[in-house]
């Protein structure tokens, strides 16, 4: 089973909600999942004025509470983009809840 590219998974992000210091989007349900998760929230938290993302994994929506003086929603955006690859990677990776048994 091959991955999406990252173009494909970039251009089924859409922006859901938007004002100063909030924004909230919908994800494709490839990167709602823990692994997914972890690998896009750990990047976003890495941009100075990021105080919260996270994604909600039954519902496939990303919120990102941000200082709109320190980061603007374009780098919240690239920076999100530039994961997709390592969320993939990580999604496609078994857990000890889903590995086959030995």
């Amino acid at each position: 089973m091959s991955t999406p590219s990252v173009n494909s998974v970039s251009r089924q992000i859409l922006v859901l909600h938007k004002s100063a210091g909030h924004v909230r989007f919908a994800l494709p349900a490839t990167l709602a999942n823990p692994g997914s998760a972890a690998v896009i929230e750990s990047a976003l938290l890495r941009i100075p004025g990021v105080r919260l993302a996270r994604i909600d994994a039954g519902t496939g929506k990303l919120g990102v509470h941000f200082d709109p003086i320190a980061c603007s929603l374009r780098q919240l955006a690239l920076v999100l983009k530039g994961s997709l690859e390592a969320a993939a990677t990580a999604a496609a990776r078994p857990t000890a809840a889903n590995a086959p048994p030995d």
